[in-house]
């Protein structure tokens, strides 16, 4: 040969563009580690914002129900109800400030870290994990649900004491009787203000309908009866009331470890290496996007309570079985990628001493798209003696020339390329043509279409 072929970059201080590269590389990957890290607390921050709007509006609705309560000067018919639930309303008070404040020196420090990265470039993020607000909204619901028994129980109480004031013996039980219905009637509202038809159908309408015979037995004057029927049916309203409660907390349980359990493996996904992930497993991590964005809509196709807790266990599996996934692709990755950056050594190795040997050197990968295919390598001088090699993804070397073409001259070359190969610890396997490519034209078929063969199996392209 009297030079490189067209297009081929001769291999001369590779390794220093090598370096750049990777360099550069693992700046581009920490810079993209940095933004995700950054964009799951600004996440966590919304998330966590709203739930302190949430709470901060169910606060405000229970106290003005408190308000309520004193400006009707109705607080002596439940005086110690009352006391203990607004000791618990403070308590709950007290702890949302704290953790607002706590929630804004959060912000703080998520803002100061955020424009020192800008200089830094690395990034400790998660200030807003340890901020929740869902035990405060727990414990406002359980508030929410004593103020309505409270205001039922005062509504009682005063009607009661009007009816008290007014009746005859015979008038004071058909008030007992409208007290018994009244009190059945603000069990019903609590049972109401549940899921009812998801955990406990048709529950409430039987209820309801029951309630109709405790009006008839006190028109006609039955008033004991009427007592009677309505304690009754008010506790079977407070057991229904309870078994829709317990199943209720059950499935939000399951609800809140479904969507934890998807945010996690999102977050794995994101942690994970991207860059050697697209290069080394494309196919698998596509799919693995695709699986996660299915778990999500599915996810998001239950949000409303049901009895099916399967659903929730089902996706909670499913996305324990992405996240090993993710980090079995991220280990083989990195396996991939050592063993490449091994073979590359390898090809370098193989260049450096051809071109000791006054070899012109041009080397490509057998298919760009493919970062296991094999290393070609072509090695020429200007005396005719073209060489071509071949380094798989094993590390394995094999050379290929014409047998006869250079004769002695050839297999002294060939054993110097081998001993500066087995100097630094490289091995040489020597085959001839038609092994090493069954593509390639037999002998006799013609030279020029012999040569046109080792053209297109050794065409230009890139330094390793």
């Amino acid at each position: 040969m009297s030079g490189p072929k067209s297009g081929w970059i001769i291999v001369a201080g590779g390794s220093a563009i090598v370096s750049l590269v990777i360099a550069w590389r693992s700046h581009q990957e920490q810079q993209r580690k940095v933004r995700a890290a950054q964009s799951l607390d600004m996440q966590r921050e919304r998330d966590v914002s709203r739930a302190a709007a949430s709470v901060s509006a169910l606060l405000h609705e229970i106290e003005a129900q408190c308000k309520q309560i004193h400006h009707e000067h109705a607080t002596a018919y439940a005086a110690e109800d009352l006391r203990t639930w607004e000791q618990q309303i403070e308590g709950v008070r007290t702890d949302f400030a704290r953790l607002m404040d706590k929630l804004d020196q959060a912000r703080q420090q998520f803002q100061a870290t955020s424009e020192s990265t800008q200089q830094t470039g690395q990034y400790d993020g998660g200030f807003f994990d340890s901020i929740d607000f869902g035990i405060l909204r727990h414990r406002l619901s359980t508030l929410q649900d004593e103020g309505i028994r409270i205001i039922s129980t005062i509504n009682v109480r005063q009607e009661a004491e009007r009816l008290n004031q007014e009746l005859t013996e015979q008038r004071r039980q058909a008030a007992e009787s409208q007290i018994a219905l009244l009190e059945f009637q603000g069990a019903l509202q609590v049972l109401a203000s549940l899921p009812h038809t998801v955990f406990a159908p048709g529950s409430y309408a039987s209820l309801e309908q029951r309630a109709t015979r405790i009006i008839a037995e006190i028109e006609r004057g039955a008033f004991q009866d009427a007592i009677i029927l309505a304690h009754t049916l008010q506790q079977e309203g407070i057991r229904q009331t309870d078994a829709v409660r317990a199943s209720f907390a059950k499935w939000q349980q399951h609800h809140d470890q479904a969507a934890e359990a998807m945010r996690i493996t999102r977050e794995n996904l994101i942690s994970a290496d991207q860059t050697l992930l697209e290069h080394y497993a494309p196919k698998q991590y596509a799919e693995i996007q695709q699986q996660i964005e299915a778990l999500e809509h599915s996810f998001e196709a239950i949000q409303s309570p049901t009895h099916d807790l399967t659903l929730y266990e089902t996706l909670i599996a499913q996305s324990v079985v992405i996240r090993e996934t993710i980090v079995q692709l991220q280990t083989t990755a990195v396996e991939d990628d050592a063993k490449a950056k091994q073979r590359r050594e390898v090809v370098r190795e193989v260049v450096r001493a051809l071109e000791g040997m006054n070899f012109n050197v041009g080397v490509r990968l057998a298919d760009k798209n493919d970062p296991f295919s094999d290393f070609l390598v072509a090695a020429g001088r200007p005396s005719g003696q073209e060489w071509s090699l071949r380094v798989d993804y094993e590390q394995h070397i094999h050379m290929e020339t014409e047998d006869g073409t250079h004769g002695a001259d050839c297999v002294k070359d060939v054993k110097d390329l081998q001993q500066r190969l087995e100097g630094v610890g490289v091995h040489l396997n020597m085959t001839d043509w038609g092994r090493a490519n069954p593509n390639r034209p037999k002998p006799g078929n013609g030279a020029e279409k012999d040569k046109e063969e080792k053209k297109n199996y050794l065409s230009p392209g890139v330094n390793p």
